[in-house]
């Protein structure tokens, strides 16, 4: 049950993924060719959120799993 759950988090985690998008820039010269680049927009502020921080998904991920383990320990006896 713990590899399911796991391996279903780290599918979603991966399924998502933030991408830089580039924009092309064209000129156009008189008599001349077409001269093409491309640009990066400026940096916009986004909103943070869990997958930001693997360390603390960790520390979720292993103090739940210590709950899990005592909980079924004390119900086991």
């Amino acid at each position: 049950m713990k590899k399911l759950v796991f391996s279903l988090i780290l599918a979603l985690a991966f399924a998502f993924p933030k991408v830089a998008k580039a924009e092309e820039n064209c000129s156009y010269y008189y008599g001349g060719g077409v001269v093409c680049g491309t640009s990066v927009p400026a940096h916009e502020a986004v909103d943070t959120g869990i997958e930001d921080y693997p360390a603390l998904i960790g520390v979720i991920l292993v103090g739940g799993s210590f709950v899990l383990s005592r909980i079924s320990k004390k119900f086991a006896n």
